[in-house]
């Protein structure tokens, strides 16, 4: 990318975003109608993989929840959405290594994961 067409890509982001955070991006690394296209791609890619199958869409809280929504409407098979947190700072800046679960699953996903190359399944995940 030329840094004339990143410098407009980033004057059309920060044009939306409130003053306080436009003066901190440096960079925009893909656009609004980027994401929205790709968001498209993989609820076609999973409706079309899931075709005739409820599945549970599962994303790792906090900053997935934005993510997880836009994919979970733009499916066209059922599905039901659940969140996990999961840590490795505890009450610290820096990680410890070692990953904690704060929440898990409030939905089942037993019976939810036939085995295929493509799908999670216990053996697998």
């Amino acid at each position: 990318m030329t840094p004339l067409r990143s410098a407009l890509q980033a004057a059309a982001v920060t044009s939306t975003v409130p003053a306080e955070y436009a003066k901190h991006i440096q960079k925009v690394l893909f656009t609004q109608k980027q994401l929205q296209d790709r968001i498209a791609e993989l609820g076609a890619e999973i409706s079309k993989d899931y075709k005739g199958e409820s599945i549970l869409v599962v994303g790792l809280l906090k900053g997935a929840f934005l993510a997880v929504a836009d994919v979970a409407r733009s499916l066209s098979v059922p599905n039901m959405v659940d969140f996990m947190v999961a840590s490795s700072y505890g009450d610290g800046t820096e990680s410890t290594g070692v990953i904690k679960l704060k929440k898990d699953l409030d939905i089942d996903p037993s019976g939810r994961c036939p085995d295929s190359p493509r799908r999670l399944s216990p053996s697998t995940g």
